[in-house]
């Protein structure tokens, strides 16, 4: 597997790389607006990434 190209992103040329994708569905637009606003403060929340990877905070 390669990692993809993103024209905004530099080239990486050492060390490894890790693409992740993920997809949630939603029945409406309200409980999309709620699952963002779930994985934005998720993603900001540098400091509990440990605890969200561990499987606790779902």
């Amino acid at each position: 597997m390669k990692p993809q190209l993103i024209t905004e992103v530099p080239l990486q040329e050492k060390g490894s790389f890790h693409d992740t994708e993920s997809i949630r569905l939603a029945k409406d637009f309200e409980d999309i607006v709620d699952l963002y606003k779930t994985l934005k403060d998720r993603l900001l929340s540098v400091n509990y990434w440990n605890y969200y990877a561990s499987g606790v905070g779902f």
